[in-house]
Order: C-alpha cells, then structure tokens, then sequence
C-alpha cells in the first residue's frame, strides 16, 4: 500500500488507486455490520415492549442476528 502508514489510499493518485479500491472493499462490510448494529440498538431502546415481544416470538432468528449484528460490550450491549 502506497498510503501514508494508518492512512486510507487516495483514489486520486494513480499509484494508490488499486489501493483504495481494495481497501473500499473491505471496510465496506464492517461499515454495514456497525450501521445494523445501530440501528438495532436504537429500536432496542427506543421501543422496549416491541423489542421484548418480537424477541420472544422468534428467539433463535433474534439470537443469531444478535451475535451476528450486535456487539456485547459496553453500555449498549
């Protein structure tokens, strides 16, 4: 990688541009893993009682989505 050590290519330096490009294309799923993660999170919070009953009516689809969406840790886990 030609970028700058910690650094994202630029996709306007011909040189980096390959760079980037790989690199655009693996952030991209940990940026939509982190979105869902959100907004998960956020449903979680902002309407308990629809979140408590969805839970309960299908638990194993909420359990897998859980470990794959939603983090543990911290506050919001």
């Amino acid at each position: 990688m030609h970028a700058q050590p910690g650094g994202v290519p630029s996709p306007f330096v011909t040189a980096e541009a390959a760079d980037y490009d790989r690199w655009r294309r693996t952030a991209w799923p940990l940026a939509t893993r982190l979105i869902l993660s959100d907004v998960a999170k956020g449903i979680r919070f902002a309407m308990p009682e629809e979140y408590d009953k969805l839970k309960r009516r299908v638990p194993r689809l909420m359990n897998r989505l859980r470990g794959r969406y939603l983090e543990d840790s911290g506050m919001w886990g």
